[in-house]
């Protein structure tokens, strides 16, 4: 990495972590098409919230967002000439209201599927989550979602409808965010729950909570992630897809190694296992940017 993106890459982390908004820089700056710089003359100052809390990839510590995908926000804002103001909400729910009345122009984590997508301007995935099935140490083996029938399943908020079509005959429940989905398990709130592998295997060693809770399965879909943007502000998402472009692969396993050090000096360690898993999203993400830019296969 040269010492300009270098020096662009810190300092679009170090303000993250420090206040709510940051200015933006000029160093390095993206090469906008004409609708994007008419965009960004008229609108400055970007306002953000975040709806879905998954450690590394967007949580809050304490009452600021961090993360990986806020960093790559970050990174992205600075050099669009753009600064950003985090605003806070109480709900997942309200982050999303505010998003869809424009209040807010973009929350930089949230899951695709086809009803958000008819409703929000999505960038290309900025990662693909593996699911795992969780459960306490004595509970019986569980193989698959098809094991979990009549019990009580906790699932992450926003996902509910999603798994209760596949899957009728669970009952599903919905927590936020996941801390709060792994206390239900040990607290025996629920039998069993389905959620981001590395999320979930980071709360439960932050909870230390090691010698209730196991991951049981590892379900074979990957779950795409992506920035989504108020329709209102629709010539974001060009912006945001040209700076995706713009971050390489090993400036993406630098933010990510940024967070696994931090952890790796903590208490509750990452294991080898979660960092790979976190790494291989962002590069699944990676690799279909390239594909795509190679041409072998379009966006529709």
């Amino acid at each position: 990495m040269d010492h300009s993106r270098r020096r662009a890459l810190l300092s679009a982390r170090g303000p993250l972590l420090a206040a709510f908004a940051y200015p933006a820089a000029t160093a390095d700056p993206l090469t906008l098409s004409e609708a994007g710089t008419r965009w960004v003359a008229a609108h400055p100052l970007v306002r953000y919230s975040v709806a879905v809390q998954a450690h590394p990839y967007c949580f809050l510590e304490g009452a600021r967002p961090s993360g990986i995908v806020v960093d790559m926000l970050g990174l992205i804002a600075q050099q669009a000439g753009l600064s950003l103001q985090y605003v806070p909400k109480r709900t997942p729910e309200q982050a999303l209201d505010a998003l869809a009345a424009g209040e807010v122009s973009v929350v930089p984590y949230l899951r695709m599927n086809v009803e958000q997508a008819a409703e929000f301007r999505f960038t290309r995935p900025v990662a693909r989550v593996t699911l795992g099935i969780f459960s306490r140490f004595d509970s019986p083996y569980i193989d698959g979602l098809d094991d979990l029938g009549g019990r009580r399943v906790g699932v992450p908020a926003g996902t509910h409808g999603t798994f209760s079509q596949a899957k009728p005959a669970v009952r599903f429940v919905e927590f936020s965010p996941v801390d709060r989905l792994v206390h239900a398990l040990w607290n025996k709130e629920v039998d069993a729950i389905v959620g981001p592998v590395p999320s979930v295997l980071f709360e439960v060693k932050r909870q230390r909570a090691m010698d209730l809770v196991t991951l049981q399965t590892v379900l074979g879909t990957k779950v795409p992630f992506a920035m989504a943007c108020a329709r209102s502000a629709a010539p974001l998402v060009e912006i945001l897809d040209h700076g995706l472009d713009r971050i390489l692969s090993h400036e993406r396993r630098e933010i990510a190694e940024h967070y696994a050090q931090r952890d790796r000096g903590s208490a509750f360690r990452l294991s080898s296992v979660e960092a790979l898993l976190a790494v291989s999203a962002m590069v699944t993400g990676i690799a279909a940017v390239w594909a795509r830019r190679a041409g072998l296969f379009r966006r529709d």
